[in-house]
């Protein structure tokens, strides 16, 4: 019978990878832990990253995060990309959880409650996630992060790039009080513009990059 399959990953390099991601952007640094941090384990690399400097997270669903706070304790920001599910209102809650918020009913379940801090996705041409700019709503209490997602940010050459960009900036305008985050993994590399006020690298942090980069 053959043995088991053994994955070792090196928690040096993720630091590693996680201060040159630090040092190419110019801002902070809020892993995306999603997917038990993409297969290779989101305690472990939640947790190094904690002792590295990280103080957000994002994980994509709500057991998701309720297992990492478990592990990490109360110090760090953890954001629910999947935003205030029918019901979670409850949960994200009591682990202290801050959902980013994507349709008009998950902003109003989470306000109806009385929910406290929340992120906001403005859907800038992704068409997965979040408001329609358009759409978007007016200012509220405990809005914390405004937040866009890249559609093309592997081909630094695709103009839809900076359409976006200029979407997201005017965008989150209207919500001054919020920090923004804009950069994925391709948006990283994309230039100083893209940054805004935290990156929110997930592959790239765990060794992969934008399709057709060497490094």
């Amino acid at each position: 019978m053959p043995s088991p399959a053994t994955l070792t990953v090196d928690l040096n390099a993720l630091a590693a990878n996680f201060h040159t991601l630090e040092a190419v952007g110019g801002v902070p640094v809020h892993p995306v832990v999603k997917a038990d941090s993409y297969g290779l384990g989101a305690v472990a690399c939640a947790t190094r990253l904690l002792a590295e400097g990280a103080r957000t997270f994002f994980v994509a669903r709500t057991a998701e995060g309720e297992a990492l706070r478990a592990a990490l304790g109360p110090e760090p920001v953890i954001y629910v990309l999947d935003g205030c599910l029918n019901g979670h209102a409850g949960r994200l809650a009591s682990a202290t959880l801050r959902p980013v918020l994507n349709t008009p009913v998950q902003l109003a379940e989470w306000r109806g409650a009385a929910g406290g801090a929340a992120g906001l996705q403005i859907d800038t041409g992704m068409n997965r996630l979040g408001f329609r700019v358009e759409d978007a709503p007016e200012p509220f209490d405990g809005l914390t992060l405004v937040l866009s997602h890249l559609a093309c940010s592997d081909d630094p050459s695709e103009p839809m790039n900076a359409r976006q960009r200029g979407a997201f900036a005017a965008a989150a305008r209207r919500y001054p009080g919020a920090t923004r985050s804009f950069a994925n993994s391709g948006g990283v590399f994309l230039g100083p513009d893209y940054a805004f006020d935290a990156l929110r690298p997930g592959i790239c942090l765990y060794g992969g990059g934008p399709e057709g980069r060497p490094d």
